[in-house]
C-alpha cells in the first residue's frame, strides 16, 4: 500500500511534493509517540523536529509564493489583453 502511495504521488505531482509528504508524516508519527507513550525527549531532539517542521513550513510558504506571483501574473496579461481589444 506504502509504495502504490509513493508511486501515486511521485506519477502525479513530483517527488519534492512526496518528499514532504513522507517527512510529515514521519513527523507526526514521532510526536504521537511521545505523547501517547510518555516519552521524554532532549533539547537535540526538540530541536530536531523543529528544524525539520520549519523545513516544511519554508516549502509551503515558497510553493505558495510562487503560486501567488503566476496568478498575479496572469491577471496581469488579462489586463494588458483586454487593453489591447
Amino acid at each position: 500500500m506504502g509504495q502504490s502511495f509513493i508511486f501515486y504521488t511521485i506519477s502525479n505531482f513530483d517527488p519534492l511534493v512526496c518528499s514532504t509528504l513522507t517527512t510529515t508524516r514521519k513527523i507526526f508519527s514521532v510526536l504521537l509517540s511521545i505523547f501517547v507513550n510518555k516519552h521524554t525527549l532532549a533539547p537535540k531532539g526538540w530541536a530536531g523536529i523543529g528544524v525539520s517542521s520549519l523545513g516544511i513550513l519554508g516549502e509551503l510558504q515558497d510553493k505558495a509564493s510562487r503560486k501567488a506571483k503566476r496568478a498575479k501574473a496572469a491577471a496581469e496579461a488579462d489586463k494588458d489583453a483586454k487593453k489591447q481589444e
